[in-house]
């Protein structure tokens, strides 16, 4: 995902990677982003569990977020949504299929 990102040159500077959910938060708190990219599947704090915990963060709140998971059943993807996922991608996912939801977002922006 980072490669495609990269060399979609679609104006990403920087990227910031977490192994689970409260890392992510972590590094949400100190780095500014404009997109959060995450799976649903995750050791420690799940996908799910980070967007609930994000939207308790007023100063995180608004991060769009895209939602990746094997997990393809419409009730978990409508949980994800509910819960604040602005995108849902179902894997295996391709490059089109990424840069298609990143730059749905950011034209939404």
């Amino acid at each position: 995902m980072r490669r495609a990102l990269r060399r979609a040159q679609i104006g990403v500077l920087q990227m910031h990677e977490a192994e689970d959910g409260q890392a992510a938060l972590t590094i949400l708190s100190e780095h500014p982003v404009d997109l959060v990219l995450c799976d649903w599947q995750m050791p420690g704090m799940s996908g799910l569990e980070f967007l609930r915990q994000k939207a308790k963060l007023p100063e995180l709140a608004d991060i769009p977020v895209v939602m990746i998971s094997a997990e393809g059943h419409p009730g978990r993807i409508q949980e994800a949504m509910d819960c604040g996922a602005r995108r849902f991608l179902r894997k295996p996912l391709t490059r089109d299929d990424l840069l298609g939801a990143v730059l749905a977002l950011k034209d939404a922006a």
